[in-house]
């Protein structure tokens, strides 16, 4: 019998199941193509800042081993995001910490341990993120959202400018 959609019946077709929280498409993948671009950028600028610290010239999984992350460097990301990219969505510069997380576990997987038992570090850094893009919205400059969920800390009339 075929399976014609309406029922919850289970249908097995001799498959593994694939891993949906390993599928990226889309936008999702457009979004990580360009925050490993960005990423690739940043490793660039420290590189010519520091090249006995910061020996890379750009992102590569194949080169860089997973020891060389650390959470100095992942915050100098997100500085390097806010004053030399200058995003202007919020949920722009968000999503490329997010999405360059997202990058750097996909391409070490297990042996990154940059982000395991992270004590909240990772979520202090997005909140530290959120909280200086905000401060440093200059007179008459918007703050532009095209999502957000609001959370005690974060309401709309926080905001120095709304606009959806």
């Amino acid at each position: 019998m075929e399976y014609d959609g309406s029922s919850d019946e289970e249908v097995l077709n001799g498959d593994e199941p694939s891993d949906m929280g390993q599928l990226i498409r889309g936008s999702n993948a457009k979004g990580i193509v360009t925050a490993r671009n960005h990423f690739s950028s940043f490793l660039g600028h420290m590189n010519t800042t520091n090249p006995a610290k910061y020996p890379f010239l750009e992102y590569n999984k194949d080169i860089i081993p997973p020891i060389f992350f650390s959470r100095t460097l992942f915050g100098q990301f997100a500085t390097y995001l806010m004053d030399n990219i200058r995003v202007k969505k919020v949920s722009a510069f968000l999503g490329y910490i997010s999405k360059t997380k997202t990058l750097l576990k996909l391409n070490y997987g297990e042996r990154l341990t940059l982000f395991d038992g992270d004590g909240g570090w990772y979520t202090q850094l997005r909140s530290n993120a959120l909280k200086v893009y905000v401060e440093r919205l200059g007179e008459g400059e918007k703050w532009i959202i095209r999502w957000c969920i609001w959370t005690e800390k974060l309401k709309p009339w926080n905001a120095k400018l709304l606009v959806l």
